[in-house]
């Protein structure tokens, strides 16, 4: 939603949608009062839809059933679905996935690779018209910062792309970071590791633009 201080007000009422089902009347009351404490407008709760409207005169309606949340606005609809431990949520301005690596694994179709003894934590997507695709995962190696700098720069380079490459230290912070850039793709791989912890964290993305 493009205005933010109305997203935060759906976000708030979305998370309590689910909790509103099977709800008796005075329980649905609490809620409302309770939704509106956290949000500051004036909220109805009818069965599995909770409609808000905001003191300057919007209203949005959120409906809750099949794993799903449905937000309806003046700006349009967005969509927020859970199953199998990934989140979809879809409005107007694009389509964002959380969640996707299913048992340590990066989808298929992620565009960069990993190295070996990595553990893949979390991966995500963000597909906009306006600004183009994002994929992005968190990863658990047992390289060392420099060990995964290497390996990133060298596939990149590989693929033909323009590879800057800096390394810092930050009190017990080791830090790698290496930026990629090929026609309308950017690339960005980020590794840390403090002196004396095991492993290293892992952060990468992908942007294409439109």
């Amino acid at each position: 939603m493009k205005n933010p201080a109305y997203s935060l007000v759906l976000i708030t009422a979305a998370a309590w949608s689910p909790m509103l089902v099977g709800c008796d009347f005075l329980a649905k009351k609490a809620s409302e009062k309770a939704i509106e404490a956290a949000t500051g407008n004036e909220v109805s709760i009818d069965g599995k839809k909770v409609e808000i409207k905001t003191k300057d005169g919007k209203t949005a309606v959120i409906a809750t059933g099949d794993n799903q949340v449905t937000i309806k606005t003046d700006d349009g609809e967005a969509v927020y679905k859970q199953e199998n431990g990934k989140v979809t949520i879809d409005g107007p301005d694009g389509k964002v996935v959380l969640g996707e690596a299913s048992e340590g694994e990066l989808p298929k179709d992620f565009p960069l690779p990993v190295p070996e003894d990595t553990t893949v934590l979390r991966t995500g997507s963000m597909d906009s018209d306006k600004s183009g695709l994002m994929r992005t995962a968190s990863l658990k190696s047992e390289l060392d910062p420099t060990a995964v700098g290497d390996f990133y720069a060298k596939h990149l380079e590989q693929e033909g792309f323009k590879v800057k490459r800096t390394a810092t230290k930050a009190g017990p912070m080791d830090m790698v970071m290496v930026a990629a850039e090929k026609d309308k793709v950017q690339v960005g791989a980020q590794a840390m590791a403090g002196v004396g912890e095991s492993g290293t964290i892992v952060n990468l993305s992908w942007v294409e633009k439109r």
